[in-house]
Formats: C-alpha cells, sequence, structure tokens
C-alpha cells in the first residue's frame, strides 16, 4: 500500500469517524429537545389534575390528548437513545426502531434503502 493510499484511507476513517460524532451529538440535543417538551407536557398534565381536583371542568379528551402525547414523547426517546446505544437501527422519517432486515419503516412507511447519489 503506498503512502497515498494510506493516506486516503486515513482521511476517509477520520471523515467517517467525524460523521459519527456529528450524528451523535445532533441524536443528544434532539433528547434534550424532547425531554424539556416532555417535562411541559407534565406541567400541563398537573395543571389539569389540578383543576379536576378543584372541581372545575376539564374535558377527559384534554386529559387523554396530553397523556398520548407523553407516550409519544416517550418512544421517541427511547427511539434517539437506541440510537445512541447503536443496538438498533432507526427509521430516519420518524425516529421509531426498525429491523434491520426492514426495507420500509412499519410506522411511517419511509424507504430505509439508502440513497444512491
Amino acid at each position: 500500500m503506498s503512502m497515498w493510499d494510506r493516506l486516503r484511507k486515513g482521511t476517509q476513517t477520520v471523515s467517517e469517524k467525524s460523521g459519527e460524532l456529528l450524528e451523535m451529538a445532533q441524536t443528544r440535543a434532539a433528547i434534550a429537545k424532547l425531554e424539556t417538551e416532555k417535562i411541559r407536557r407534565f406541567t400541563e398534565l398537573g395543571e389539569l389534575t389540578y383543576r379536576v381536583y378543584s372541581r372545575e371542568d376539564v374535558p377527559d379528551a384534554e386529559m387523554e390528548r396530553v397523556c398520548d402525547e407523553i407516550r409519544e414523547l416517550d418512544r421517541e426517546l427511547e427511539a434517539h437513545r437506541e440510537r445512541l446505544e447503536g443496538d438498533t437501527l432507526v427509521c430516519p422519517g420518524c425516529s421509531r426502531p426498525v429491523k434491520p432486515e426492514a426495507r420500509y419503516c412499519s410506522e411511517c412507511g419511509q424507504s430505509l434503502r439508502p440513497v444512491r447519489p
């Protein structure tokens, strides 16, 4: 292997590693954003619960909506955390875990095949 081949291979390795680090940083930022949103939803749920306790009229649909949003945030957080651990593949469209052999996401239908330039 020539010096130029080794240099090219080293440059490629550095490029791949920096891409991995960037993806990890983006995933961590997404986790922080989702955790902040989850705190907002818990606060909203707490306010609704207090209104119920105070005998104010709170529609069940409103409480159900907030609980559903919290469950969705939990699913997204789990997918991002798994991505950081590298245990599973996730859909680039909806961030849900997908099986390695899957061609399409079972949740949103996005193609999981790499796009060729």
